[in-house]
């Protein structure tokens, strides 16, 4: 897991933070906040996605998150495990709409991402910025599923498993293109299919020519 990704999206979080009290975002505001935050939440997401599914490990990349500042680090390990067991849950079946170019969400998915966004009340306290005057709210840093569940929801057209079967780099990656099958490490792979396929109609195509002969 990648803490730099964590500091760079705190970083973040508290410099949207920022602004007098007396100032209420508008949801002018807090679109351009998601807009910056999304690609350090889509790598932290990446990273989690591709964790073994084992506590001792996902308790060991746990660790070096910095534990004043979200709530991954202070979740057990075994918490940790199970919302990347989710995340992986619902990144196959937000792939598959994507694959079939369906843009709704049903089923076990959009359950746990009902979950994740619901996971605290929705109220002044840590979780929550609420701005009552202008009826908009955004997650902080100690609400990492909400921040993950929007992030998943508005980038499911982008997350991708990689059409390799045996990858061993990224099997959960995120498409640089809506088409894209493969994570970069595989790509190499998919290179080599195209040349053996090449080749193999060629082959056909001159035993083809030999028989006419």
């Amino acid at each position: 897991m990648d803490a730099l990704n964590e500091l760079k999206l705190e970083q973040q979080l508290r410099g949207a933070a920022k602004k007098p009290p007396e100032y209420q975002w508008t949801q002018t505001d807090l679109n351009e906040a998601w807009r910056k935050i999304t690609a350090p939440i889509l790598g932290l997401m990446e990273s989690l996605a591709n964790l073994p599914d084992s506590v001792e490990i996902v308790g060991a990349n746990q660790r070096i998150l910095p534990r004043e500042l979200t709530d991954l680090a202070t979740m057990s390990p075994k918490e940790l495990l199970e919302l990347c067991g989710q995340l992986r849950e619902v990144w196959t079946a937000l792939a598959a709409l994507a694959d079939q170019q369906k843009k709704l969400v049903r089923g076990k998915a959009q359950d746990i991402l009902q979950t994740w966004w619901e996971s605290y009340p929705l109220a002044d306290g840590p979780h929550w910025n609420v701005y009552y005057q202008t009826g908009t709210f955004f997650p902080t840093h100690r609400n990492y599923r909400a921040l993950i569940a929007r992030v998943c929801f508005d980038n499911r057209d982008f997350l991708g498993r990689c059409g390799n079967l045996e990858c061993k780099d990224k099997p959960y990656f995120i498409k640089p293109r809506r088409n894209s099958k493969f994570c970069k490490g595989c790509r190499r792979y998919d290179a080599l299919q195209r040349v053996k396929k090449s080749q193999a109609k060629k082959r056909q195509s001159a035993r083809k020519g030999k028989g006419r002969a």
